[in-house]
C-alpha cells in the first residue's frame, strides 16, 4: 500500500476485501511503518490484523512484530513498537500502567469487552470435585488433579511464562496444595483441555473470557476471594493477614488499547482511528473462533471479520481519514504488512527450535525488538571462547544490564541441550 491509496469514510465498498477511496489533502503524517504487536494467543493476533488492515486502508504503512507479553510494554515505551490492541487487566495492568505513569505510553481507551482471567475447569470436573467452584474445595481434591510430575500435589496448567500472573504467590497465600506447570503456548492448553474432556479426566487450567473456548467446552471459573487492589499491596487485607495475593483476579476486568507516547504526533489520524476501535465479548470470541475452530490464519480470520462487520468498523473510521496525506512517498509497494525478518519462514533446524521456543517474541535476526538482534549478539561475542557457556547461563537463568534496562526472563523449562544448540546458532548468524 502506497500513500496514494485513498479513503473516504462515506464511500466504502467491499471488493474482494476492503477497498476504500476518497480525496487526500492534509499533509504531515509519517510514512514510517506503525509497528503493531503480535502476542501468542489467537484473539490478539486476529484483532491486531483487523486493526492493521484498517490502518493500511487509511494509507498507513504497517508492520507486525511478535513480542513477549510482559516485556512488550518496555519496548512500546521505547518507541520500538507502537500499538497493542489487547491490554488485559488481570495479567498486564502493572507493566502497562507503569509505562503510562512514566508518560512513555498512552492509554488509548477501553474496549466494550469485560474480561476475566482465572483458574478454570470444564463441567465434567464437578463430578470428581463437587465443592467447586468454591476455592476451598481445591485442597480436598488436590490428589485427583495430580499428575506424575506433580504428585502428590495437584497440577494447575498455566499459560506461557510471559503471561505473568501471581499464581505462585496466590498458592502460597491461600495454602493450596498445587504445583504450577507452564505451557509454551495457548494451543497446548486447548490440546490438554480437549484430551481431558474426551477422557473425562480432571483438569485445572488457565482460561479467560472473551474466548472461543466457552462455546465448545462449557465450564466454570474457580471462585477465589474477590479481588480488590489492596490484595496486591497490603498483607493485612484479606484471608491471610501475613501475605498479599490472597485473592482471585478481577472478575470484571477491562481490556484496553495502548500506544507509544509519540504515536499521536507522528500519526495523528491513526491515533484517532485506534481510539475508536472497540470490540465487545461476542465479537472477540467470534474472531478467535475463526482462527481456533475454523483453523484460519490470523490474516484470513481478520479479513473474514472485516467482511462480516462493515457496518461496525465504518463507525470507527474518523473524518480525518478522508483528508489524510502522508508526508512523503514510499519507495516500495509490498512492504507495509510484512512481519519483516523477525521470525523468517525458512530457517535451519536450530532456527526452527528458536521459533518454537518463542525466541522471536523478543529478538529479530537482523533487527532489535524487545531485546537485541541475534546478529548484534553474535558480533559482540565474536571470538570469545567462553561465549557459549556465558550466554547459556543467561538464557537459562535470565539477566539484565548487558543490553539496556529490559531484563531477559529465565527459561527454566528449556533443556540445557536445547539452550546450547540455540546459543551456538545465535553466535553463527553473522556468518551467513
Amino acid at each position: 500500500m502506497t500513500p496514494c491509496k485513498m479513503m473516504n469514510a462515506s464511500k466504502m465498498a467491499l471488493i474482494g476485501g476492503i477497498a476504500l477511496s476518497g480525496s487526500l489533502a492534509l499533509a504531515g503524517e509519517s510514512v514510517d511503518p506503525i509497528r503493531i504487536v503480535l502476542n501468542n494467543w489467537s484473539s490478539q493476533q486476529v484483532l491486531a490484523h483487523v486493526s492493521g488492515e484498517l490502518l493500511k486502508q487509511a494509507g498507513y504503512n504497517v508492520e507486525y512484530h511478535p513480542a513477549d507479553a510482559q516485556l512488550q510494554y518496555q519496548a512500546i515505551g521505547n518507541g520500538d513498537l507502537h500499538f497493542q490492541v489487547e491490554v488485559w487487566e488481570g495479567t498486564m495492568k502493572v507493566p502497562f500502567e507503569q509505562q503510562v505513569g512514566r508518560e512513555r505510553m498512552i492509554d488509548a481507551g477501553a474496549h466494550a469487552a469485560v474480561t476475566r482471567e482465572e483458574w478454570w475447569y470444564p463441567d465434567h470436573v464437578a463430578e470428581v470435585c463437587p465443592g467447586l467452584p468454591d476455592w476451598k474445595a481445591l485442597n480436598e481434591c488436590a490428589e485427583r488433579f495430580a499428575t506424575p510430575e506433580t504428585a502428590p500435589m495437584g497440577r494447575y496448567l498455566a499459560g506461557p511464562v510471559d503471561w505473568e500472573r501471581p499464581d505462585r504467590e496466590r498458592i502460597e497465600a491461600l495454602g493450596l496444595k498445587y504445583d504450577i506447570v507452564n505451557v509454551s503456548d495457548a494451543m497446548t492448553l486447548w490440546a490438554e483441555l480437549d484430551a481431558a474432556t474426551r477422557n473425562r479426566q480432571p483438569i485445572l487450567l488457565m482460561n479467560w473470557t472473551p474466548n472461543w473456548v466457552e462455546a465448545k467446552y462449557p465450564g466454570k471459573f474457580v471462585e477465589f476471594p474477590a479481588y480488590a487492589t489492596e490484595c496486591d499491596t497490603e498483607a493485612s487485607w484479606g484471608v491471610n493477614s501475613k501475605l498479599t495475593y490472597d485473592c482471585g483476579n478481577p472478575a470484571s476486568g477491562w481490556l484496553k488499547k495502548g500506544v507509544w507516547s509519540g504515536l499521536p504526533e507522528k500519526w495523528s489520524c491513526a491515533f484517532e482511528l485506534i481510539k475508536s476501535i472497540n470490540f465487545d465479548n461476542e465479537q472477540i470470541a467470534t474472531a478467535a473462533g475463526y482462527a481456533e475452530v475454523d483453523e484460519m490464519s490470523p490474516e484470513e480470520a481478520a479479513q473474514r471479520w472485516i467482511e462480516e462487520n462493515q457496518e461496525l468498523w465504518e463507525k470507527w473510521v474518523p473524518a480525518c481519514a478522508g483528508t489524510l496525506q502522508l508526508a512523503a512517498a514510499t519507495t516500495a509497494e509490498a512492504s507495509t504488512d510484512a512481519t519483516t525478518a523477525d521470525a523468517p519462514t525458512k530457517l535451519p533446524a536450530a532456527g526452527e527450535l528458536a521459533k518454537s521456543r518463542n525466541c522471536f517474541s523478543c529478538h529479530g535476526i537482523d533487527q532489535r525488538l524487545v531485546g537485541p538482534a541475534f546478529k548484534d549478539i553474535a558480533a559482540k561475542y565474536k571470538g570469545d571462547p567462553a561465549a557459549v557457556d556465558t550466554l547459556s547461563v543467561t538464557v537459562k537463568e535470565g539477566g539484565s544490564g548487558n543490553w539496556g534496562e529490559i531484563p531477559m526472563p529465565p527459561n527454566a523449562t528449556v533443556s540445557d541441550e536445547e539452550i546450547k544448540t540455540l546459543v551456538e546458532w545465535i553466535l553463527s548468524v553473522d556468518q551467513r
